[in-house]
């Protein structure tokens, strides 16, 4: 069959009214290798292996224990999903909107999480114990931000217990003062977030949000 990219390498003859297909496994690589992709690929594999997948494994699994324990001491937080697991923690704080409360750690203290039902809506909508038909007809023609999901840090090798501790800090300034944050933010639809009311007029049809000189 055709391959999916037509180019350079996955032909071996063409005329106005013809393609001869090459063989495979060049007919499914057009253009030019990523040389420098696969050399920086073998390098970052060479000094993962050289720090030990064990001794990083280890020092995430650490970093979530850590995480999670402080996480549970916040007042109206709660954590979705079972223990062991990767080193990856999705919650929510009652009384705040997921995407509102990522846009908050977005804007004022430049920490990114992800926000949503993570390309995974089913076991999401399970997890909050909702199903897609009780809430298809509120939110049909709304903005995927505004449906039910939850927030999202991903922890890593390059992780510190400082910025855990960081992230504990904002989470819970959010929650002692919910009611001026809420004030402060407004839905944008032409955007498809939430946006601080002072943000710039001019840059509130900007995606994605690129105010370096904005605080």
């Amino acid at each position: 069959g055709e391959p999916e990219y037509s180019g350079g390498g996955t032909v071996d003859l063409v005329s106005r009214n013809q393609v001869w297909w090459t063989g495979l496994p060049e007919r499914e690589e057009a253009g030019s290798p990523n040389v420098i992709g696969a050399f920086t690929l073998a390098r970052s594999l060479q000094y993962l292996q050289k720090i030990g997948i064990e001794k990083l494994a280890l020092y995430e699994e650490e970093l979530l224990l850590y995480a999670r324990e402080r996480l549970q001491k916040l007042p109206g937080i709660k954590i979705y999903g079972s223990f062991p697991r990767l080193a990856v923690i999705s919650f929510n704080i009652k009384g705040l909107e997921h995407a509102l409360l990522g846009s908050i750690l977005c804007f004022e203290a430049g920490i990114g999480v992800r926000t949503g039902c993570f390309c995974a809506q089913g076991y999401v909508r399970n997890l909050l114990g909702i199903d897609a038909e009780s809430i298809s007809g509120i939110y049909e023609g709304k903005e995927p931000a505004l449906l039910p999901g939850m927030l999202r840090i991903s922890l890593a090798a390059y992780n510190t217990r400082e910025e855990i501790d960081r992230l504990l800090q904002w989470l819970e300034r959010i929650i002692a003062h919910q009611t001026d944050f809420k004030k402060n933010y407004h839905f944008s639809p032409s955007v498809g977030a939430y946006i601080p009311r002072q943000w710039p007029r001019q840059a509130k049809t900007r995606w994605p949000f690129i105010l370096p000189g904005w605080s």
